[in-house]
């Protein structure tokens, strides 16, 4: 897709002045108080099928499944991403449907609907995808996982600091296991993406919507 091209490049423009991928803000709704909630979330790639060199238009993130997040996506799976840029000067909005992978959830996943963003020839495997974004994230955030679960009241801070992919002993491999227990990846199914450009004068915007019954994308040129 051509939103999705544009927003790669853009990502390659600003990684090279900074080591660090500019953080998402992912805004989700409380429908139990009837509010958006918001938070700031990393970006951890378009979703990958490597044995057949294919990239698909997912993307995801991860996070601890008993966070806030996952709670309201369960509930609601409507988000809207807003992304900015500094260095390009850039502003992605992202807006679709939010499916969350891990092992207490597995069962509600959509399997069937997500996996029709790969070719037939691809049999692509979610439970590879959730362990080996597993062992990737940091051991500091592996070791996080561990922790109560977040937002409640703090009693004490005596918690393991990190914790690698392959266990040391039975203690690691336990603490290992309950933090897989607890980890998840957030799927991201885009349907509109709205780009405004600063950098130039005038000052641009591009909006872009999927058309769920046929599958394509419409362009449109509007007024920033």
């Amino acid at each position: 897709m051509a939103w999705k091209s544009i927003l790669k490049l853009t990502i390659s423009e600003n990684l090279k002045i900074s080591d660090t991928m500019q953080p998402m803000q992912l805004a989700t709704f409380n429908t139990e108080l009837r509010k958006p909630t918001n938070r700031s979330v990393i970006f951890r790639g378009f979703i990958k099928d490597d044995e057949n060199s294919f990239e698909s238009d997912l993307f995801c993130i991860t996070t601890d499944v008993r966070s806030d997040k996952v709670d309201q996506l369960s509930k609601n799976s409507a988000f809207e991403i807003c992304w900015w840029f500094s260095k390009t000067r850039e502003q992605f909005r992202l807006a679709g449907n939010a499916y969350v992978l891990s092992l207490s959830l597995y069962s509600k996943f959509p399997f069937t609907k997500l996996s029709s963003y790969f070719p037939h020839t691809c049999n692509f495997d979610w439970n590879n995808e959730l362990r080996s974004q597993f062992e990737k994230i940091s051991d500091e955030l592996r070791a996080n996982l561990t922790y109560p679960t977040p937002g409640l009241p703090l009693k004490h801070e005596n918690f393991i600091k990190k914790l690698g992919v392959v266990g040391k002993d039975d203690r690691d491999n336990e603490l290992i296991q309950k933090s897989f227990e607890n980890f998840a990846l957030v799927i991201f199914e885009v349907e509109e993406v709205d780009r405004v450009e600063l950098a130039t004068d005038p000052h641009k915007r591009t909006k872009w919507k999927l058309n769920n019954q046929t599958g394509e994308w419409t362009e449109q040129r509007v007024y920033p």
